[in-house]
């Protein structure tokens, strides 16, 4: 009896190592007929690739029982072990972009809020960044799904107000990035600098896919987050088709109409303001029209840019930009007829501030722009501190006349 389970041991081991010589044979073949999105164990870790030659097929049995035992520990809310689970998972199989995802999310989301200190849950949103920069993509270069993953970490958890910490995510991203990059712009001939060249190829960062970014949208301040969605979510659009594609334009625009709206940032007695940044207009218009093109069937795209068109017509004026905030105001007319019934375009903004933003009376909204522009004046930002107050005193022309207009453009109005 013991000599038959010796044999069958020694069996099993002999297959277990066939399975593993074998398994390098099937890479090649993937390789041979293009299955793989990089070329096998390329600028992997040394226990990746252990894993992925010593365990072979049996891989995939292991990550099963582990993905279970996550699952339970995720419901239970065990983030931490959760943490050192995923992992190993992700060791064991670097080519399912699930797996990074999750643990991305995991680290960025659910461990980084267990914190309350803003330098403790930096960190943990960092590890989530630099893991699908620094191992996720590299395993898996052209998913589309993790690219879609870094950009909304950017875009979402940075670029937002959802976290309450995210100014500091701010303030830490753009210390990363001041060395990198003089000022926030970018240079052709960084990697010959000397000095900031070797900094840059630590970032992930290509810089022939920068070149075409901004000559296609415009140069961008790479200390901010919205740059980096950007960047990217149009780095995974190459080859991607249907959802896939989809969902990395509403990412571009997503991402380019936030920073038209709040990418304007300053520092006031330790407290982040954001304000408009016209510079941005532009390229959000451009990425709203592509992807319309682009999916002409899909009608969330239009809405989405309808409500755009109608914020940058305040925000333009906001920043003392006149003539652009009538040309957004006729491209709105021309392009959504029915979302202006106004004349002109103070009767327009008098209605969309007082109506569909605050809902509030004029005399209050007075006194807010007025405090606004008193701030932006502080700040040194005069452009919109001038447009503040045009806002102002165009709320204190316009109540009182216009208060039967608006009751006209109320639905169910009394006579």
């Amino acid at each position: 009896m013991k000599a038959k389970a010796s044999l069958y041991l020694l069996l099993g081991l002999a297959l277990l190592m066939l399975s593993g010589q074998r398994h390098s044979r099937l890479l090649e073949l993937r390789s041979e007929f293009q299955l793989n999105e990089a070329p096998p164990l390329e600028n992997t870790t040394p226990m990746v690739a252990f894993t992925t030659v010593a365990l072979g097929s049996f891989r995939g049995i292991i990550v099963d029982i582990l993905w279970v035992r996550a699952s339970r520990l995720q419901d239970e809310g065990r983030y931490f072990e959760l943490v050192q689970l995923a992992d190993w998972i992700t060791k064991l199989e670097p080519r399912v972009p699930e797996v990074w995802a999750f643990h991305a999310w995991n680290l960025s989301y659910n461990v980084s809020v267990l914190f309350n200190k803003g330098e403790d849950r930096w960190r943990w949103v960092n590890q989530g960044i630099k893991l699908l920069k620094d191992e996720a993509l590299v395993h898996n270069p052209a998913n589309p799904t993790l690219h879609w993953e870094l950009s909304w970490i950017y875009f979402q958890k940075l670029g937002m107000t959802l976290d309450s910490k995210h100014p500091y995510y701010i303030q830490q991203l753009a210390a990363e990035m001041e060395p990198v990059f003089t000022n926030g712009r970018f240079n052709p001939n960084i990697l010959e600098d000397e000095n900031r060249g070797p900094l840059f190829k630590q970032t992930r960062l290509d810089a022939e896919l920068i070149q075409e970014i901004e000559h296609k949208y415009g140069p961008f301040d790479w200390r901010l987050p919205y740059s980096h969605a950007a960047y990217w979510a149009y780095a995974g659009l190459p080859k991607q088709t249907g959802f896939s594609a989809l969902r990395l334009h509403r990412q571009l625009y997503q991402t380019f109409s936030e920073e038209a709206k709040y990418g304007r940032l300053f520092n006031y007695k330790g407290k982040l303001i954001r304000a408009p940044q016209p510079q941005a207009v532009d390229r959000a218009t451009l990425a709203y029209i592509e992807a319309m093109a682009k999916f002409p069937k899909e009608h969330t795209i239009p809405n989405a840019y309808r409500s755009f068109t109608a914020q940058m017509v305040i925000d333009l004026t906001l920043s003392n930009l006149d003539d652009r905030a009538a040309y957004m105001y006729q491209l709105l007319k021309k392009t959504f007829p029915d979302e202006s019934n106004q004349e002109n375009i103070n009767d327009f903004l008098f209605y969309i501030i007082t109506e569909k933003l605050h809902q509030a009376p004029p005399e209050q909204l007075i006194d807010l722009y007025e405090e606004k522009a008193a701030l932006f004046e502080k700040l040194g930002a005069h452009d919109l501190a001038l447009g503040h107050k045009k806002i102002a005193a165009l709320l204190g022309k316009q109540s009182l006349p216009h208060i039967n207009t608006l009751n006209k453009l109320k639905p169910n109005a009394p006579e």
